[in-house]
């Protein structure tokens, strides 16, 4: 009975023994593990601050850039409102040359028409003294 004990202690030695070795190899599977992290976790820390300096240096570069821009955005805004405001002021000039010119021509032709019915009246005139001339004429005689 005695070399049955004996034999149960030992398999029972080697359970644990393999169980010992699949632990320990566990833990350096899990510290290897831990090292990629590690390693990750420092790629990471570096290339953070890589683009934080980045960031800072061109900072300054990016912000004169957008204050550039938003001026050049106003400064084109307000050539375009002036320009608006100009072909506005031309366009009412233009009408209202379009309406002097309108009323000088309308003048014109009113003089046209006074002077053809002055010619008009002169020419009756004309053969009214004619007429009169010659029915005085003929009643003194």
């Amino acid at each position: 009975m005695p070399s049955c004990g004996v034999d149960e202690k030992d398999v029972q030695l080697a359970e644990r023994q393999q169980r010992i070795e699949s632990l320990e190899e566990s833990c350096q599977d899990t510290d290897r593990t831990i090292s990629r992290f590690r390693e990750l976790v420092v790629q990471l820390e570096r290339s953070v601050t890589s683009c934080f300096r980045l960031w800072r240096t061109n900072r300054s570069k990016w912000c004169s850039e957008l204050e550039t821009l938003r001026s050049e955005t106003q400064n084109a805004q307000n050539e375009s409102a002036t320009a608006a405001s100009q072909t506005a002021a031309i366009m009412s000039l233009n009408l209202k040359l379009q309406s002097a010119a309108t009323r000088n021509q309308a003048r014109n032709i009113d003089h046209e028409i006074k002077r053809i019915e002055a010619n008009e009246s002169k020419e009756m005139l004309n053969i009214v003294q004619v007429m009169s001339t010659h029915v005085f004429e003929c009643m003194i005689r």
